[in-house]
């Protein structure tokens, strides 16, 4: 075999060992967390974000996972600690991780992004989680003495030492009796500054009499006691009649109770406050401001319906899925008196499962002689519930609304889920995948056909070559 012959040989071999592969990959995973520091029982939000190279990837598996640290991760958020049948693209995926922990101390973690094709983490980044010890609870008063009509003003005030941020959760817990005003009683987390104070305010009243005393409790992270106030009740004795009451009627209604649960105040001032805490109904509280002074109201809250007349909500938004209609009623106080009414509300975590709802997107409407949206924010999150607060200009008729989880985040799938959704998800991602996969099939096998066919011309070339010199010489041997 000639020289050429053999350079053609060799680099079909290397040719063969070296062939591309058409398969996309994962190019890169990027983290980024909410806060890097916060106290034990707080939850962090960490986003990763996957970018693939040339094309999509398809039926990824997305994972947070711990590299190091005194203990283990608690992860809310997905609830299996991972994402099935994602797509990375190359403009990237993101993807959230809501986690906390109960030990303290310091924590390295990374996402993996794992694909048919191998997998791709990102680089190891740091979370401290701090005993809320480390930060320094203070109550004002640290005690009272009041009688059934008192109000007194309650401050917290947590500082910070330490020399970084801190993210921590809180909850003011205050018994039945009272009512409370002021800033809100809970959140899932609030950042304390380095070497600052951050201090929250309140004014608790008496609505309801009792005897003896009662705690108004702070919990901070997983310090579910980080400061009491002990409040002993003045009254040496209570009648039966109440300034602040509450009527249950039996119904069927479900998800946070049916029946129509009643509440009185006898005075709030012109420019003042007062919040009705309520019971067996989606409705936690109502806090009233009122322009004028109000005498003696009753504010209802019971399961309503739709208006006679009023158009459905979908009508007005095709997006949303009705959850309930709530009649909040009123006595001796009119619209005009009120300043705003802050109204909290729960949605039971399991409606909002079932029917595949971004708990983000949850909404109050408030019926006049039109829907109107109500500002809604969501406030915290239990195993149960998730809590909102809206704040209204007035009380009527309101419906609770949501609207599903889009495409994009509803890629958080459980692996064995088969239903139809995920199935059409599946599909397509696999048909893009074949797709690609036969284009890089078919471009090699034409690459080896052409060099084959390249080997054996040339080799042809060559051995016509060589015959022709062989007759020219032998042409030439002759005739001399």
């Amino acid at each position: 075999m000639s020289k050429k012959s053999c350079a053609i040989a060799f680099l079909l071999v290397f040719v063969l060992m070296t062939a591309p592969s058409f398969a996309q990959n994962v190019q890169s995973v990027t983290t980024s967390s909410s806060s890097s520091s916060a106290t034990t029982g707080t939850n962090i939000v960490v986003t990763s974000v996957s970018t693939s190279d040339t094309g999509d990837v398809s039926n990824s598996q997305i994972t947070l996972s711990k590299s190091s640290g005194p203990g283990d991760f608690s992860i809310s958020d997905p609830s299996t600690g991972s994402y099935s049948g994602v797509t990375v693209t190359t403009s990237g995926i993101t993807k959230t991780f809501t986690l906390t922990a109960g030990t303290a101390g310091t924590y390295k973690y990374k996402v993996t992004d794992t694909w048919s094709g191998g997998s791709k983490a990102s680089t190891e980044a740091t979370l401290e989680f701090l005993e809320p010890s480390a930060l320094t609870v203070t109550a004002n008063p640290s005690s009272a003495t009041k009688s059934q009509g008192d109000s007194f003003a309650l401050s917290i005030s947590v500082q910070n030492p330490q020399a970084s941020d801190v993210l921590t959760s809180y909850t003011l817990s205050v018994p039945s009796q009272f009512t409370v005003s002021g800033d809100p009683t809970s959140s899932s987390g609030t950042t304390i500054s380095a070497s600052a104070t951050k201090t929250f305010s309140w004014t608790l009243n008496l609505a309801t009499c009792y005897t003896g005393s009662k705690d108004v409790t702070f919990e901070l992270g997983s310090n579910s006691a980080a400061s009491t106030v002990t409040v002993t009740s003045g009254n040496s004795s209570c009648t039966t009649s109440s300034t602040n009451t509450s009527s249950s009627s039996s119904s069927s209604g479900g998800g946070g109770g049916g029946g129509t649960t009643k509440k009185s105040v006898s005075k709030i001032e012109a420019g003042n406050s007062s919040t009705l805490v309520f019971s067996d109904s989606n409705i936690e509280s109502i806090t009233l401001k009122v322009k004028n002074t109000v005498r003696n109201i009753e504010v209802s809250v019971s399961e309503g319906a739709k208006p006679s007349g009023a158009p459905e909500p979908s009508l007005v938004d095709a997006d949303v899925v009705l959850y309930k209609y709530l009649q909040i009623s009123h006595v001796n106080i009119s619209n005009s008196d009120t300043d705003s009414a802050v109204i909290r509300f729960k949605v039971p975590a399991d409606w909002i499962k079932a029917n595949n709802i971004d708990p983000a997107k949850v909404e109050l409407w408030r019926y006049t002689t039109q829907w109107d949206k109500i500002p809604t924010v969501k406030t915290a999150e239990t195993d149960l519930n998730v809590f909102y607060e809206a704040t209204s200009p007035g009380l009527s008729v309101f419906v609770i609304t949501a609207k599903k989880l889009t495409a994009s985040v509803s890629d958080v799938a459980n692996p064995n889920d088969n239903n139809q959704t995920s199935g059409n998800a599946t599909s397509s991602d696999n048909q893009a995948e074949i797709t690609s996969y036969t284009i890089g099939i078919i471009s090699f096998v034409v690459l080896i056909v052409i060099i084959i066919f390249g080997y054996f011309y040339f080799h042809k070339f060559n051995t016509e070559d060589r015959k022709v010199r062989r007759l020219k010489k032998k042409f030439e041997y002759k005739r001399d």
